[in-house]
This record gives structure tokens, C-alpha cells and sequence, in this order.
């Protein structure tokens, strides 16, 4: 038991620092007979067009997400066992920068990164072989430039433990999808292993982390999360 919160509090500390017409309408041909007055004669077709029969610009669609970033998050059925969330900590820039050193600061502002969340969930004590902690990370950023920006930056190794040096994956509807996996982690335990899927979508940056050992963490026990969290913010742009 000592063991898994000591994991608990460093995992926090590394995550987020304390962590896709117009219609002409044909003309009328009919001959009018020449006792009826023209005037009369009401044709419907020959009426006016509407505004919005006349434009033909295709919809625009808004490359921000906006609302509360707890909407976007998994349901627990996804996640590999019985879990629950055990904590849940709003992401600062101020934190972020106190966590990470005043350097960060130009960086943050650079890429207009803006909120995050960062939620930590635990498994049953008596569940043994599947990770012993998942974090979801939730990033808004003031545009999809910036939130791209974060994702490719060149930030030194130890930032989130160079999670986004990971090789490039295909995930649904995602850009710039990234799987790495990193053994002994924390440098304290050669057996333990993390598993990170990161991924953007519009303006928000996603990533969804599981701790454990080679053989209680991998990428097909966290991808049922990453794109349930996909998934809500496809729904919700």
C-alpha cells in the first residue's frame, strides 16, 4: 500500500507539477389567353429565391472546442478493469511553469496554451493485472496551430518524460497520434513500464498514460480511452 502512493504522488508530479444549390427554377411557357388579364396569372415557380436558396457557400465549421474540458473525459466502462477516479487537479499555466521552470513560460504562451485537466484513476486494491494507475490529460489551446505546436515542440527529455518523441499512430479521426512506450520510467524499478497514447484534435491536445510493468500496461488497454475521449470531442464540434 505505501508503494502505490508513493507512485501516486510522483506520477502527479510528472504529469502536471504538484501535472469534416442553386436551382434555377425553368421559366413559364404557357401561352396566355388573350381575355385574361397578365396580371392574374400567378405563377409560384417564377417567385423569388430565398436568401438561403441563393447561397451556396458550404458550411463553415469551427475548428475551436469550447465547454467544460470534465465533459470530454472516458466512461469508466472503457478502462480496462474496475476503476474510479481518485483524483482530479485543473492544470495552470502558472502551475506548469512552477513545475517546469521559467522557460516554459515563453513556451506556453508561444503555442496560446490556455486550460488543462488532469484526472488519475485507480484500480480495485485486488486487481493486479492491469495498470495500477491512468491518467487522462485534457489541453485547450486558442487554436489547432497551437495545439499542434505543443505536440511537435522540441522540449527537453524530461518534459512529461519525452512522451512526445513516441512513434506516430493512426487513431480515428485524430491528428498527430503518438505511442510511447518507456520503460523503468522513474528510474527506481526496472520491471515498471508507462504506456502513453498523446493526440490532438482541433484545438485540444489529449494524453492518456497507464503505469505498471510490461505485462499489465499496453497501448490496447488504453486506446479503448483515448478514443472514447475522441469520441465526446467529435460529438461535441
Amino acid at each position: 500500500m505505501k508503494r502505490i502512493f508513493v507512485l501516486v504522488f510522483i506520477a502527479s508530479f510528472f504529469v502536471f507539477g504538484c501535472a469534416p444549390a442553386n436551382v434555377d427554377q425553368p421559366g413559364s411557357t404557357e401561352i396566355v389567353p388573350q381575355n385574361v388579364p397578365t396580371q392574374e396569372i400567378i405563377n409560384e415557380e417564377t417567385s423569388p429565391p430565398t436568401e438561403a436558396e441563393l447561397s451556396t457557400e458550404p458550411a463553415k465549421t469551427s475548428d475551436i472546442i469550447s465547454g467544460d474540458l470534465t465533459g470530454f473525459q472516458a466512461p469508466l466502462e472503457v478502462f480496462p478493469g474496475t476503476y474510479s477516479l481518485a483524483n482530479h487537479v485543473d492544470i495552470s499555466k502558472e502551475g506548469l511553469v512552477e513545475t517546469w521552470g521559467s522557460e516554459y513560460q515563453q513556451i506556453l504562451d508561444q503555442v496560446e496554451w490556455m486550460e488543462g485537466i488532469n484526472d488519475m484513476y485507480l484500480p480495485e486494491p485486488d486487481l493486479t493485472d492491469i495498470p495500477i494507475r491512468i491518467l487522462v490529460v485534457i489541453e485547450r489551446f486558442a487554436s489547432t496551430d497551437g495545439a499542434a505546436a505543443f505536440i511537435s515542440y522540441d522540449f527537453p527529455s524530461d518534459f512529461r518524460k519525452g512522451v512526445y518523441n513516441g512513434e506516430p499512430i493512426v487513431l480515428g479521426a485524430a491528428d498527430n497520434a503518438l505511442l510511447a512506450t518507456i520503460d523503468n520510467p522513474f528510474g527506481d524499478d526496472p520491471n515498471a513500464r508507462s504506456v502513453t497514447i498523446t493526440y490532438q484534435y482541433k484545438n485540444i491536445d489529449v494524453l492518456v498514460e497507464g503505469h505498471g510493468t510490461a505485462g499489465t500496461v499496453t497501448f490496447e488497454m488504453l486506446e479503448p480511452i483515448a478514443l472514447a475521449v475522441l469520441e465526446n470531442l467529435v460529438a461535441n464540434h
